[in-house]
């Protein structure tokens, strides 16, 4: 009767050690499963709605057995949402990595799809960002129902610095809405002497039309302009090679030429070179009148 007890207590004890849950299905204890390579599958009522752990590579897969990472959730339902919370600012890092190429894609990649509409909102927006420590967005992307998409740059005030915009109807828009912003192509260098230029490039431009914002010429038909004479002009070319208050050859292949003031410039000798025909042109008309005088007393 003793062996019987106490084999009784022995087997109650190793029960004990080994049973997961009571019977009212609350823990025992606390418990380590062992899986010796054994896959562990549980089958709630619904088909195919697994919660499934791999006793050989340990990959866990909900509603699927054959994960393919070692957290694999396949949902092909669009009638619900997938959040994912992970808030620990302060402590740990979040690592997402795009992994090796997977279904085909061809690539690594991380999608943010709208197939093809919202539950969630009639007219939804994809929305991604990227926030700093101080919780702002220093990256947006946008993606539109009506088509459109955008992407912005945003400093630490929040301003935006930089927008790429395409409207869903073909119209692609690039702007730089900060006044001390600079564009450079082909170089990072935006000063050229003791001048500052917001678009700088190396190399060549080409445009069906240049719009250029600058003074004009038309103070040489002042009447307190100083028109030089052309002995004046002819003796200054004589000396320096080039028209007074133009630049020499040397100088604007050292220096290059503005093409505002340079316009300015040729309009002015344009306009110079007008009053010295219209001079001419009155000289010539007076010695007409001398030369037909003449004639009357000849005959």
């Amino acid at each position: 009767m003793k062996k019987i007890i106490f084999l009784s207590l022995f087997t109650s004890a190793l029960y004990s050690q080994t049973t997961i849950y009571s019977g009212n299905g609350t823990l025992s204890a606390n418990r380590t499963v062992t899986m010796n390579a054994k896959n562990l599958t549980f089958n709630p009522s619904t088909a195919n709605s697994q919660f499934f752990i791999n006793g050989t590579s340990g990959k866990i897969g909900i509603n699927t057995i054959t994960p393919l990472g070692f957290l694999d959730i396949n949902n092909n339902s669009i009638n619900g949402a997938t959040y994912t919370d992970g808030i620990d600012a302060f402590n740990k890092n979040m690592l997402i990595n795009a992994g090796y190429t997977i279904n085909g894609m061809g690539q690594k990649t991380f999608k943010f799809s709208d197939m093809p509409a919202s539950n969630i909102s009639a007219l939804p927006v994809i929305h991604l960002a990227i926030e700093d420590r101080a919780d702002f967005n220093r990256l947006r992307f946008y993606a539109y129902q009506g088509g459109g998409s955008s992407f912005g740059l945003y400093n630490k005030l929040q301003e935006e610095i930089y927008r790429v915009e395409e409207d869903g109807n073909n119209k692609t828009t690039l702007t730089l809405p900060k006044a001390d912003s600079y564009l450079g192509i082909g170089t990072t260098s935006f000063i050229d002497g003791s001048d500052v230029y917001r678009l700088s490039v190396k190399g060549a431009i080409r445009a069906h039309e240049v719009k250029v914002y600058t003074t004009w010429a038309d103070y040489v038909f002042k009447e307190d302009y100083k028109l030089p004479s052309l002995k004046e002009v002819e003796d200054y070319i004589k000396l320096n090679g080039h028209l007074i208050n133009v630049p020499s050859a040397a100088q604007v292949e050292k220096e290059g030429i503005k093409v505002g003031e340079m316009t300015k410039i040729q309009q002015e000798k344009i306009e110079e070179l007008t009053l010295y025909i219209i001079q001419q042109n009155k000289d010539i008309e007076e010695l007409k009148n001398q030369v037909k005088a003449l004639i009357e007393k000849v005959k």
